[in-house]
């Protein structure tokens, strides 16, 4: 994953994503890495919209007279802050399911030192929040730590070979 541009337009920024974890599902050699836009609102929503919703998205941001109505409609929730475990967040029809799929939800929370990513300290413990989605055809996961960002994510499909897991092996911080 790599952020190769980032946005700012009143109260939203945005940043494109090059790389997204949803790349690695179905894999093969000549897959390559596409965009992805995360957008944030008020200051605690994250959102992630998809390939072909990122084209119309920049040029939305970019036009000073657009009132932004729809940017993120069809978009999924990434993130609400503040993350408490047990904490449910995304698609409003999906969070009052009383089986807990379909939504991410905060499976845990926990302090740790973040070893063997080159550019993050190992001094000192870090807090990490693992948040599940969990569906009948799939589940993902993924590891998220503030000030940093996503340090794991994984997914695995349901009765096929697909799947996959990955790491953050270096960060590089960028200009805030």
């Amino acid at each position: 994953m790599e952020v190769t541009e980032t946005l700012k337009r009143q109260d939203i920024r945005a940043a494109v994503i090059k790389g997204f974890p949803d790349d690695l599902w179905w894999y093969n050699e000549k897959t390559q890495r596409s965009d992805n836009l995360i957008v944030q609102l008020f200051p605690a929503r994250f959102y992630i919209l998809s390939r072909s919703q990122v084209s119309p998205a920049l040029k939305a941001l970019s036009d000073e007279t657009n009132n932004l109505q729809g940017l993120i409609k069809g978009a999924g929730m990434l993130l609400e802050f503040p993350l408490v475990k047990g904490q449910r967040y995304g698609d409003t029809e999906m969070v009052t399911r009383t089986d807990s799929f379909y939504s991410w939800v905060v499976s845990n929370v926990r302090q740790s030192r973040l070893e063997g990513i080159q550019g993050v300290s190992s001094a000192h413990d870090w807090t990490i929040y693992t948040i599940s989605e969990f569906t009948v055809g799939s589940h993902e996961e993924f590891d998220f730590v503030p000030g940093i960002g996503i340090t794991r994510y994984m997914g695995h499909h349901n009765g096929t070979v697909s799947g996959f897991e990955m790491k953050l092996v270096e960060f590089q911080p960028g200009n805030v």
